[in-house]
C-alpha cells in the first residue's frame, strides 16, 4: 500500500496525531531497550495515543514505512468492513 506521498518527518508527525496515533519516547530513530537484538535503530510509534502502553508500540525503520502505516490505518478507519483485511496486509507487508 504505497502512500499518497513520502512524507517528511514533520508531515509524518501531524498525521500520526490525525489517525490517534505517536511517537513512543522520541520522534527520532533509537534502539531501545526492549528492541529485538538486531541492533538497527528505528522509529517507535503507539498505536494508540490515548494508551501509550510498551506492549503497544510499533517499530519502523524508515519514514516511508511509517507513511505506508498512516495510509494503511486511513483505509481501515474509511472500509470498518474490512480494516482487519487492510491492516493484515500491512503487517504482511512489513514481514
Amino acid at each position: 500500500m504505497p502512500p499518497t506521498a513520502i512524507m517528511t518527518h514533520a508531515q509524518a508527525t501531524e498525521a500520526l496525531q490525525s489517525i490517534g496515533a505517536a511517537w513512543a519516547v522520541t520522534d527520532q530513530k533509537v534502539r531501545l531497550p526492549n528492541d529485538a537484538p538486531d541492533g538497527r535503530a528505528s522509529y517507535h510509534v503507539h498505536s494508540d495515543a490515548a494508551y501509550p502502553h510498551e506492549r503497544h508500540i510499533r517499530r519502523f525503520f524508515t519514514l516511508t514505512e511509517v507513511a505506508h502505516y498512516i495510509e494503511a490505518r486511513r483505509l481501515a478507519a474509511a472500509d470498518i468492513s474490512r480494516a482487519e483485511v487492510i491492516m493484515q496486509a500491512f503487517n504482511e507487508s512489513l514481514a
